[in-house]
């Protein structure tokens, strides 16, 4: 154990990195805005250099660095006027050092062939951004590994999720004085980008399509001389290349236009790839409309002029193109043409509404149609009818409902048709959601509702079937995460929820998909602080069918766990195979949250498994009031209820309901992940055993089977949760209370809860010491936290496989608050003893 301290007292860590080699890399910044300086320092506690780096820049209080896995260290210095890159190795000496196309840059990471990734945007403060990479020498080269949201700041303009696992996004530039020029990306199902292309122009009302190995896009191109067009652009599926393009009048049935915009309704334009690669398109205006056909080549092979605007229109890939009509008579009409250009009439009945509204997916792969029948003169009031209409244009059902839903969709199963409804945008204060509706295919009859309130106002929704049609999923962005939902389709009861991490921030979800083994793929704006605003594919799999679950009843599920889109929370997670108790510390903070530390909050969910259990309800309880390492012990009780499941060894779900007057009654569903690598032996689900990943063979007098709960029996209430890799990772999170006086003044009773965390590389006989870490600023289940920061020291001392010292030491310093300068030492002993 060595213990350095700069010579330079204004100096101030910045970052830090142990080398392979066990020297330590430090960053430290001055505050004066003149420099930074590079420390090495060697295992031995020695100074072995000391550079400055980031001289005369203007914000060189501010630099990023990365070690790389050579030893070189790679550092950023940035301002608002630009940005420079500097690689130090081992020795100190500057290997490069070049200025970067981009400001606010900072490295990444460094590639199998050296090279190092920056992101940086080219515009101070803003969230556009780009990746590239600088290689040994200092030059500037693309990044082999950019992903397909890299890049600069985007938006969704359109996407596809298909069947096969590939997923297709056009993305428009956010910022005006990029819109001359759009990207178009496919990602396999691997999740690997196959291909990316520039298409030129400013598109908008953007239709993709896919179909007999094509890939299209229509929609309308701004900024061009003549005016705004219906652009056409279809390309090879396997490889993205161009096969033919075309440009179409924005108007009149696909002739020009005398005007722009013209008057009376806006125009309507839709496009569909059928199953051969030939493509067809509806083209209309207020009076009149076109069906078009162009072959796999682009040559035009049909066209159909007819009377009549376009309201709506829905097309498929089977060659079927329905038309919502506005006639000039004022009499609704649906229209439906075959592949050929041969128009039908259908829905012989007079629809008493006053309107019809076709949307996503009414049009079915045998013609058939699912219509809304809407109230033309007071929409508002939500009369409206879904009709079934047959393939031969006959009315095979009217079903009457109330709605004020503004956007829908259709989704088709053999067991019901779905009307998917999602609210517009309606402000930041307005509340949002979406309604899903089954009907019975045969009468339409009403099977079920699913009513989803947004927690984010544009959040979005989408919706999607099972490939057996026997569950229905819905994903919406849920701000630091992305929530899935699960249900039976066919009662719309609640079967399962999942949470994942996507980025600082989740936009609007704009579709989803299961595929045939469960796997659900989510397209979905999103915005992170290293990646700027962007667009994005998010798989998930277990979606679409229930996953396997393994027994909770075995030591390989303990550890520490947590969920990555609620960073500064956390789980302890131990279990006690004679007593067959699962106890499990959960450390987070109050509903309201905050930077005080009276906002921290610590439960344990607890109880006894059965045997072979693979899913368990336990009790939520809270411990009675205490003081810091003071008696008497305390006693729990139960405030909420929890149920627990674990699909492998590093994957599972907590659902909780706290009682009505605790932590305001909360209720929801935490998605875990194991957090560091396991300690102990896993069985799963095919009975099939996984080693621990950090099991390692006793060093420096600690074993993994340490791994647990410990306490001290006058203070029981009180304790920790080790989690032991020998030669490796020491983490323990401290469940405890404040202090109970400050002075001779007393305090009220609160929880407080700490860490222990650093590397067992350094333990000696069974000794180590740790930094003590306090952590603030989040709130529960809801708002993360990275305000995590030391505010003393405590040596742990092993005496035997069950007994152990602990002396704390808390700093003198702000951070430290109620704790400051406090000392002592706790006598723990093992929850269980030695054996496990």
């Amino acid at each position: 154990m060595w213990h350095y301290a700069a010579t330079n007292r204004l100096e101030q860590v910045r970052a830090a990195a142990l080398d392979t080699d066990g020297s330590l890399q430090v960053l430290m910044e001055a505050g004066t805005g003149t420099a930074a300086a590079l420390y090495r320092i060697g295992t031995d506690g020695a100074l072995a250099w000391r550079k400055e780096v980031c001289v005369g820049t203007e914000r060189a209080d501010m630099p990023t660095m990365t070690l790389l896995r050579n030893g070189d260290t790679a550092l950023v210095c940035a301002d608002n006027a630009g940005a420079r890159f500097l690689r130090v190795d081992r020795s100190g000496a500057t290997r490069a050092e070049a200025t970067l196309p981009t400001v606010n840059a900072r490295p990444i990471a460094t590639r199998a062939d050296g090279t190092v990734q920056v992101r940086g945007s080219r515009i101070a403060g803003s969230l556009q951004s780009e990746l590239y990479a600088v290689d040994a020498d200092g030059k500037v080269v693309d990044s082999p590994g950019a992903t397909p949201s890299a890049g600069r700041g985007q938006t969704l303009a359109a996407q596809r999720l298909d069947a096969n696992g590939a997923s297709y996004l056009f993305a428009h530039p956010i910022y005006t004085d990029d819109t001359d020029a759009m990207t178009l990306t496919k990602v396999g199902a691997n999740g690997a980008p196959a291909w990316r292309r520039t298409v030129a122009g400013n598109w908008y009302n953007v239709r993709m399509t896919a179909g007999g190995g094509r890939l299209c896009i229509g929609g309308k191109v701004v900024g061009n001389p003549t005016g705004p067009t219906n652009e056409i652009r279809c390309y090879d599926d396997a490889d993205g290349a161009e096969r033919w393009a075309k440009s179409l009048p924005a108007t009149n049935g696909g002739e020009a236009s005398k005007a722009w915009p013209p008057p009376g309704p806006p125009d309507v334009d839709d496009y569909q790839v059928l199953d051969d690669g030939s493509l067809i398109t509806v083209q209309g205006d207020a009076t009149t409309h076109a069906f078009i056909r162009f072959d796999t080549n682009g040559t035009q092979v049909a066209r159909v002029v007819g009377a009549g605007g376009i309201a709506s229109a829905s097309l498929h890939g089977a060659g079927w193109a329905t038309l919502s009509l506005r006639k000039t008579d004022g009499v609704p009409a649906l229209l439906r043409y075959d592949r050929q250009g041969n128009a039908k009439a259908i829905g012989a009945s007079a629809n008493a509404l006053g309107a019809f509204e076709l949307a996503d997916g009414s049009t079915a792969a045998d013609g058939g149609v699912h219509a809304i029948a809407r109230e033309a003169a007071s929409p508002s009031t939500g009369g409206r009818e879904l009709w079934s209409i047959r393939a031969d244009g006959t009315i095979a059902w009217k079903r009457a409902y109330r709605s004020t839903y503004a956007k829908a969709a259709i989704v088709r199963s053999a067991n019901a048709a779905y009307l998917v409804e999602r609210e517009n945008d309606r402000g930041a204060s307005e509340p949002e959601s979406v309604r899903v509706q089954a009907f019975a295919p045969g009468d339409g009859a009403p099977l079920a509702t699913i009513d989803e309130a947004l927690v984010l106002p544009g959040g979005g929704g989408a919706f999607a079937l099972s490939a057996s049609g026997g569950v229905a999923a819905l994903a919406t962005g849920q701000r630091e995460r992305l929530r899935i939902a699960r249900y039976d389709a066919v009662t719309g009861a609640p079967l399962d929820e999942r949470y994942a991490a996507c980025g600082d921030f989740c936009g609007r979800v704009e579709a989803l998909s299961l595929d045939a083994n469960g796997n659900a793929r989510v397209a979905l704006n999103v915005a992170d602080r290293a990646v700027g605003a962007t667009v994005g594919v998010f798989a998930q799999a277990d979606v679409g069918t229930d996953a396997p679950r393994i027994r909770i009843d075995q030591p390989g599920i303990a550890g520490a766990w947590w969920a990555p889109y609620a960073n500064g929370e956390g789980f302890a997670l131990d279990y006690l195979p004679d007593s067959r108790t699962f106890f499990m510390p959960w450390f987070t903070f109050a509903r309201e949250g905050g930077n005080a530390a009276r906002q921290q909050r610590w439960y344990v969910v607890q109880g006894a498994i059965a045997p072979n259990a693979t899913s368990a309800e336990l009790a939520i309880t809270l411990t009675d009031p205490g003081e810091f390492d003071r008696e008497p012990p305390r006693q729990a009780r139960r405030v909420g209820t929890a149920f627990v499941r674990f699909t492998d060894c590093d994957n599972g779900t907590l659902r909780y309901a706290f009682d009505a007057d605790v932590n305001g009654g909360a209720h929801g569903t935490i998605t875990l992940s194991r957090l560091g690598a396991a300690v102990a032996d896993c069985a799963l689900a095919d009975g099939t055993t996984r080693p621990g990943a950090g099991l390692a063979p006793p060093a420096n007098g600690f074993d993994a089977r340490l791994s647990g709960s410990w306490f001290e029996p006058a203070t029981a209430g009180q304790g920790l949760q080790f989690v032991v890799q020998p030669g490796g990772v020491f983490f323990a999170p401290w469940f405890t209370f404040r202090v109970a006086y400050t002075g001779f003044i007393p305090l009220p009773f609160e929880p407080r809860w700490f860490t222990l965390q650093g590397s067992l590389a350094s333990a000696r006989d069974g000794v180590v010491e740790l930094p003590i870490v306090r952590t603030i600023g989040g709130a529960f289940d809801s708002v993360p936290t990275n305000n995590m920061f030391a505010v003393g020291t405590a040596k742990l001392t092993i005496l035997a496989c069950d007994r152990a010292t602990l002396d704390y030491r808390f700093d003198n310093t702000e951070e430290a608050a109620d704790m400051f300068a406090r000392a002592g030492t706790i006598d723990l002993v093992k929850a269980g003893g030695c054996a496990r």
